[in-house]
């Protein structure tokens, strides 16, 4: 909580007081719940259905507290330090249910605190806290029920039905949650659980039918365009394709150099305890198992490995190998792990805490939350006052949907397709280039477009067309897409408009912001 209070008012000094989250995907969810509550609509904006989300579980959480409580940006906020203390309350009682030590214990939920990081995670405002919670409330349900098996298996337990309803809950939470559903549903079936097996299966995959198909009747797809837009090769497929492939491979170790390093604590932990004689089908192997298991599949499966989408993965590595580390000393060398000098002295314990909260502020979390929070306080933000104030209810072309829609009310097309049916289409179809952007923008009856331009430049997609009335750019970029926006209109009549409503909106901007452009000129 002291972490969490000093970087919130570190946050709001560059923000000029505004709380502003460090992913412009959080207002994602922030615009489609708003969206559920106020207008009956699934999408990011309240003028037409779209399948925006890869998280529908949190997205109805949000949508069920709005209800409740009303429209508020702090929501996730909140929601994700409560999702904190769960986790931390959850993991004590996992070590403890394992008879590790006390001051132990507090040395392992340190660890989980500073090198998840949990301060990052919570400052998202995103779900993966949540989809932390289950995975290790999945795993830990499960190898409990594999290694006390005694009944019939053709016998439906308390325990199974809990499994099924956590298999529901997490494939609802992220559709990569798959993975583990279907690594635990095979090791039922390798015990010959057979109608375990199939509903767990079945309890994983009938929240995405049930979302797809929502999806699918509202013109979209079965699977949320978010993933779909997302979707490039596999990351070690592209880092063989790539024409410097021992460059990529350095970056990508860089990049997951965390991971990795658990990963090879996790492996080395296996082979310890496989030495000691242990069987398949003990506690500690298969929890080593199929973390060992899960960090593969994923790190094969996805291209992406931004730090938010291997949350679920340190944080459970991190539990696991606690636990197989503390059994492996104190069976193999009967070591104290107590630390009994240490507890019994109040001083060297307040220490060890202050050493521990100064790490964890001056470590990634701190620094680079302040940085995020600053740049999307400095770019979609001001985009969505902009828009606010001069277009408002009117069609604007993006590629940032997030903030723009919660803040502002525009009818938003997604230039990327993750908010647009119509331009997810086409761009699945392989066919989006100026063509089809000056096709949206008469049939959608668009004014403006506010876009990273280095983003289309390589297609030649932006219509020769559009004029570019202006650009802004942030300072010290580190989360936004790129560290400047253009602001274009679809012909001379509206540019005329757009220069002047840019010039009288430009002493309304941070002083950091660099304006250019023909506005500034005039």
């Amino acid at each position: 909580m002291l972490l969490i209070t000093v970087i919130f008012f570190e946050c709001l000094k560059v923000t000029g007081g505004k709380f502003i989250y460090v992913l412009d995907d959080t207002y994602i969810h922030l615009a489609y719940a708003k969206n559920i509550v106020l207008h009956n609509v699934w999408g990011v904006t309240q003028y037409e259905p779209s399948s925006s989300s890869s998280s529908p579980l949190w997205t109805l959480i949000l949508s069920a507290v709005f209800f409740l409580s009303g429209v508020s940006e702090y929501v996730p906020l909140i929601l994700n330090v409560l999702m904190s203390f769960v986790l931390i309350i959850i993991i004590y009682f996992i070590f403890t249910k394992y008879f590790l030590s006390g001051f132990y214990i507090i040395f392992s939920i340190l660890a989980v605190i500073i090198f998840a990081p949990l301060a990052i995670n919570i400052f998202t405002g995103m779900e993966h806290l949540l989809q932390t919670i289950l995975v290790i409330l999945f795993i830990f349900l499960s190898v409990k029920i594999l290694t006390n098996s005694t009944g019939n298996s053709g016998t439906i337990t308390k325990n199974d039905l809990i499994l099924f309803v956590l298999a529901a809950l997490l494939s609802a939470v992220r559709y990569e949650s798959l993975i583990v559903i279907i690594l635990i549903a095979a090791l039922f079936f390798i015990q010959k659980k057979f109608l375990q097996t199939l509903l767990i299966i079945f309890s994983g995959i009938f929240p995405l039918i049930i979302f797809g198909w929502i999806s699918v009747n509202n013109g979209g797809y079965i699977v949320p365009n978010s993933v779909l837009m997302k979707f490039i090769l596999p990351e070690p497929v592209r880092i063989i394709s790539e024409p410097g492939v021992y460059e990529a491979l350095v970056n990508y170790i860089a990049i997951n150099k965390k991971i990795i390093f658990l990963f090879l604590i996790s492996v080395s932990l296996l082979i310890l305890h496989i030495r000691l004689g242990r069987k398949f089908l003990t506690d500690i192997i298969l929890l080593l198992f199929i973390i060992i298991c899960v960090i593969i599949i994923h790190k094969i499966s996805f291209s992406l490995s931004f730090f938010r989408y291997d949350t679920y993965l340190v944080i459970t590595c991190i539990v696991i190998n606690s636990i197989a580390l503390y059994r492996y000393l104190s069976e193999s060398f009967q070591i104290k792990t107590d630390f009994a000098y240490v507890r019994k002295n109040k001083i060297a314990l307040f220490i060890f805490i202050v050493f521990s909260f100064i790490l964890a502020f001056k470590s990634f979390d701190s620094k680079y939350i302040i940085t995020a929070s600053r740049n999307i306080y400095h770019q979609q933000y001001q985009m969505s006052r902009f828009l606010n104030k001069y277009y408002k209810g009117e069609g604007v072309a993006l590629n940032d949907i997030g903030a723009v829609n919660f803040f502002a009310d525009i009818r938003s097309v997604d230039l990327m397709g993750i908010g647009s049916n119509e331009v997810a289409s086409r761009r699945l179809r392989g066919s989006f280039g100026s063509t089809d952007m000056n096709a949206i923008a008469a049939s959608k009856n668009l004014r403006i477009a506010i876009v990273y331009k280095s983003w289309f430049e390589k297609s030649n997609a932006i219509p020769a067309e559009w004029v570019e009335a202006g650009m802004w750019k942030i300072q010290d970029n580190f989360i936004c897409g790129d560290d400047e926006v253009s602001i274009f209109a679809f012909n001379p009549d509206e540019s005329a408009e757009l220069s002047k409503n840019l010039k009288a909106f430009s002493s309304e901007l941070p002083g950091s912001i660099i304006q250019s452009g023909k506005y500034i000129q005039k």
